[in-house]
């Protein structure tokens, strides 16, 4: 949201909260993860068509990218379903733009995990570390995957809570020297 309001931006969180489907997967994931995959990808997709259609005079930074629903879908899909939802995705992620730039900020383990318990959201008790490190490495694959799609990776060594202060100046610097832009404060 700070990158988003410093940008003079709009700001698309991603909505998962009221996904029904999120703490069944926690409990049985074999179960409900086709449906939850799908419904992320749907959700995601109908979100970001939304806000470029009624933004398109300004910058939309979303904390999620339509790709991240092909990564969590590797590691939690059986290979038949992960190919009928690879060309599924396909389909959505085709009707959207590709964005001009993903940002991945990397972090440890052991920052994941203390996130996640900060959180305190029950359903994600069960969050161990391999399956953090299934998900890191995912989405590793996944981004060297997206060869025409400008990356830019930031290593976040701890959270604070003024971290994106912090993230900005190489941020700006990026976005000066890639795409000519800089900000203007409105």
């Amino acid at each position: 949201m700070a990158l988003a309001k410093h940008l003079n931006g709009t700001y698309l969180p991603e909505v998962f909260e009221k996904n029904h489907l999120l703490p069944l997967f926690y409990k049985k994931p074999k179960t409900y993860a086709f449906p939850l995959e799908y419904s992320f990808l749907i959700n995601r997709f109908e979100q970001i068509k939304t806000a470029l259609t009624s933004n398109s005079e300004k910058f939309v930074v979303s904390d999620f990218s339509i790709y991240k629903s092909l990564w969590f879908s590797r590691i939690s899909l059986a290979k038949k379903e992960y190919a009928l939802f690879k060309k599924h995705f396909d389909t959505f992620s085709n009707g959207l733009p590709k964005p001009d730039l993903i940002i991945v900020i990397k972090t440890n383990k052991n920052n994941l995990l203390k996130n996640i318990l900060k959180r305190g959201r029950p359903y994600e008790k069960a969050i161990n570390e391999r399956y953090l490190e299934e998900v890191q490495l995912a989405y590793n694959k996944g981004t060297k995957e997206l060869e025409d799609i400008k990356m830019l990776e930031m290593k976040v060594l701890e959270f604070q809570p003024d971290l994106v202060k912090k993230l900005i100046k190489p941020i700006d610097k990026y976005l000066k020297e890639n795409f000519g832009y800089q900000y203007q404060k409105a």
